[in-house]
């Protein structure tokens, strides 16, 4: 999971550039190669409940 990890802060720091990159992580499950192209907006709604911390709160 730390080569997960690291390939998507790559993604993230990619996307300050890009629209669009790829998540590319060779012998990731029982020797078998991901890759992945993600947009920026898939990349968003994948990660919303992380980027959106305050929803996470319950408001008293």
């Amino acid at each position: 999971m730390g080569r997960l990890k690291v390939a998507c802060e790559k993604a993230k720091r990619d996307f300050s550039s890009t629209t669009q990159t790829s998540i590319d992580i060779d012998g990731f499950y029982d020797g078998a190669d991901f890759s992945m192209k993600i947009t920026w907006a898939k990349f968003e709604a994948l990660n919303d409940s992380f980027f959106n911390v305050s929803s996470m709160w319950k408001i008293v």
